[in-house]
């Protein structure tokens, strides 16, 4: 049963990935189910199938060509364990500690790769969502440069959604440094993720002439009720 189980998880990410190498161009599509495949692994947990996958994270040599794929199963993996409360490398420690150091090797990539203007927008983007899955020590630096003002506006406002993620006390000074010469929607996701986190929004009450009516109100409807929402969640808490 569980062997027919790793069967049924892998066959599905296989497919997906064999698309990929016979492909000259890869579709946006096939990352995301991709990543939607290793996050349905990654949240139910059963160590069989997480083995059989991770397998082929460590199967392949990286390379630009297998860079791609390898960042959508980690990140899918991340995104379910996450929902069962388990950390990514927690999990990855427990199967084979290769994996967290192919993730390290992963992120350093990513954080050189996010602010080359020479890369094209679809791995700068992904490499942004990936330095998520690492430490601010790692990502804080480089996500900070993508928010200039002559980054695309894409990238600018993953960057503030993946910074936002962590807890460190720096990020909300951070983002708020910048302030004068953001555009109008990152000045909108910068003023979300900071009431998204309690311990923030002090920051914002020092700064509240830089809010609109309707961000006001909700500041007060936090402050009142003491609910807010996590940044990347939709459930109030």
């Amino acid at each position: 049963a569980t062997r027919a189980s790793a069967t049924a998880a892998l066959r599905p990410i296989e497919t997906r990935l064999a698309r990929q190498t016979t492909q000259d161009i890869r579709a946006p599509r096939d990352g995301v189910i991709l990543r939607l495949l290793a996050q349905s692994v990654g949240a139910r947990g059963a160590a069989v199938e997480l083995q059989a996958v991770t397998a082929l994270l460590l199967a392949a040599p990286t390379s630009p060509e297998t860079r791609p794929w390898k960042i959508d199963v980690i990140s899918g993996l991340g995104e379910g364990t996450r929902r069962s409360g388990v950390t990514l490398a927690a999990v990855f420690e427990k199967i084979n500690p290769r994996l967290n150091q192919l993730t390290a090797d992963l992120l350093q990539e990513a954080a050189s790769l996010v602010v080359d203007s020479q890369a094209g927008l679809p791995a700068r983007l992904q490499s942004a969502g990936l330095l998520g899955w690492g430490t601010y020590a790692v990502a804080g630096k480089p996500l900070l440069a993508c928010l200039d003002s002559k980054q695309p506006t894409d990238l600018q406002l993953l960057a503030v959604r993946t910074l936002a993620a962590f807890p460190d006390t720096d990020v909300g000074p951070q983002l708020l440094a910048g302030w004068t010469n953001y555009s109008p929607p990152v000045r909108t996701e910068v003023i979300e993720a900071l009431l998204a986190r309690p311990d923030r929004i002090p920051l914002l009450l020092d700064e509240i002439d830089v809010l609109g009516p309707e961000q006001q109100v909700k500041l007060l409807r936090v402050l009142e009720s003491g609910e807010f929402e996590p940044v990347g969640s939709n459930r109030t808490v």
